[in-house]
């Protein structure tokens, strides 16, 4: 499959949440493919080399970020003094809380492994009320939570998982994981109409009995919260659209969403093409260093003035 840009450095991709601990999209007893694999699919077809992250789990985020960061570790073999070529970058994408995680583990192996740019998919920089809301399920919804705990979903055991990312605990930690100088940050926001979500996400929204819809949102993430680094695109793809998977039952609305999310990569392979050549003319990875701490959003600037 051709595209107009190229990217010579690998793209690791972060997973969003998945309660259950493993790889696969699942809703309740449907258990789809893994949650990586249209992603993985689109790049490597492009020619550009996608590392999926395997093995995060479901305990809290730092739980996960710790998997996540000794998987990318043992994975590209950090610790192996053959693998120390200043030309070696990557590139992380994340994908709702997926996104959250790439931007701790750039902390985490920031001596070792130069990201050249992090780019977000819905993720709840912000937090989500959604996350409170699940919170209060097993007191305020006892139905609810009986007929959750019958097809063996007891969102009790799974609080760890989703109580990090309600607001106040992403605030701090935002105060803990600033954003660092030498990385672009940039991220896609979607909005969709509560009408228009396919029947997964809104039937997990009915569960909760998601208040949010006030606000723009994708079903799961408001749109305030998914924004972070410069907004390279804002679209009308649900929380499950995103990654590439698609159960709506009109092939009317499927071709639309198949073609919206062809534009998503496309977007983001630009975004990893620009940012190559950019700090390839530039090199900024020594540049950079020159910036104090707050200036660190001075990188970020720069180069989308540039575009």
């Amino acid at each position: 499959m051709e595209t107009l840009f190229k990217v010579k450095n690998p793209v690791i991709y972060f997973r969003g949440l998945n309660s259950h601990g493993d790889e696969r999209l699942r809703f309740g007893l449907l258990a789809l493919g893994p949650m990586f694999q249209p992603w993985v699919s689109q790049l490597n077809s492009r020619g550009i080399k996608c590392i999926p992250v395997i093995g995060m789990g479901c305990g809290s985020l730092e739980q996960q970020i710790e998997n996540a960061t000794e998987f990318i570790y043992k994975k590209l073999s950090l610790g192996s003094s053959t693998n120390k070529s200043t030309d070696f970058k990557v590139h992380f994408l994340g994908h709702s809380a997926g996104g959250i995680i790439a931007r701790a583990v750039a902390h985490h192996l920031n001596s070792l492994l130069p990201v050249a740019s992090i780019l977000t998919l819905s993720s709840p920089h912000q937090g989500s009320p959604l996350a409170e809301l699940i919170e209060q399920v097993p007191h305020l919804r006892p139905m609810v939570y009986q007929l959750l705990c019958s097809i063996n979903y007891d969102i009790k055991k799974k609080l760890p998982t989703f109580s990090d990312l309600t607001p106040q605990r992403m605030s701090q930690f935002n105060e803990r994981y600033p954003d660092l100088p030498h990385i672009v940050y940039a991220s896609m926001a979607f909005a969709v109409h509560p009408e228009q979500l396919t029947w997964p996400v809104k039937f997990s929204n009915q569960m909760v009995d998601h208040k949010s819809q006030m606000q723009e949102n994708d079903g799961f993430v408001e749109v305030a919260s998914q924004k972070w680094g410069k907004l390279i695109y804002q679209g009308s793809l649900d929380h499950m659209n995103q990654i590439g998977y698609d159960l709506s039952w009109d092939l009317k609305k499927r071709k639309s969403h198949q073609q919206e999310f062809k534009t998503v990569v496309e977007k983001a392979i630009r975004f990893w093409s620009q940012v190559e050549g950019y700090k390839e003319d530039q090199s900024l990875m020594g540049y950079s260093k020159k910036y104090e701490s707050k200036d660190r959003s001075k990188l970020n600037d720069e180069f989308f003035l540039r575009l």
